[in-house]
């Protein structure tokens, strides 16, 4: 027999999922670096943050959450991930231990992080569809020569491809329209002061 699933619904602004893609070693003038994009997707209006990274650490993964809620102009109130170092340093059952940083970011910007159970990728099957979204339309054909220049073409890209794409749930509007008018003033406010 094959597992069944029951399709997740959200509310404008309840939620979003956050996720790492490894896009492999590149090459930048006679250096190799592994390359990594930090992708987070509203869960209602599927609006996406992507940013590159050459690594997947946890300072490189806080600044991501940062710079997505800045972007956003707010933030959701749940926010789901895989069971990286980066948030659950232990777990048994459903007793999770956090990571301490994670926690304060969490804390600071009054959002509630929920980690997948383990081994279901299918929690979280919007960013996992948006991570295949930004390789087949974005990165594979796509070249660069810094760092930066990758990440601004990327914001175009969300700005001008991945935005104005059908919502799932009504291909008559657009995810950047079902954003603007539903989702953005139901996001929690941008915390005052920024997280030392």
């Amino acid at each position: 027999r094959r597992e069944v699933f029951l399709r997740l619904q959200a509310l404008p602004g309840e939620a979003a999922q956050v996720d790492w893609a490894d896009f492999g070693e590149v090459t930048l003038g006679r250096a190799k670096r592994r390359l990594s994009a930090f992708l987070l997707t509203l869960s209602y209006s599927r609006r996406l943050y992507v940013e590159f990274f050459f690594d997947q650490t946890l300072a490189s993964f806080l600044h991501g959450h940062v710079n997505a809620f800045e972007h956003f102009g707010g933030v959701p109130r749940v926010i789901q991930t895989d069971n990286l170092r980066s948030v659950v340093l232990q777990r048994r059952g459903e007793q999770i231990r956090f990571h301490p940083r994670y926690l304060e970011l969490a804390g600071h910007y009054c959002f509630q992080a929920r980690p997948c159970h383990v081994a279901r990728g299918n929690e979280k099957g919007r960013v996992e569809r948006s991570i295949r979204f930004l390789r087949e339309s974005f990165f594979a054909a796509h070249s660069f020569s810094t760092l930066e220049a990758l990440n601004a073409s990327a914001g175009r890209w969300s700005a001008e491809v991945a935005g104005p794409r059908p919502w799932p749930d009504d291909p008559a509007r657009s995810c950047a329209e079902v954003f603007d008018t539903e989702e953005k003033p139901r996001l929690l406010a941008l915390a005052q002061h920024p997280l030392d």
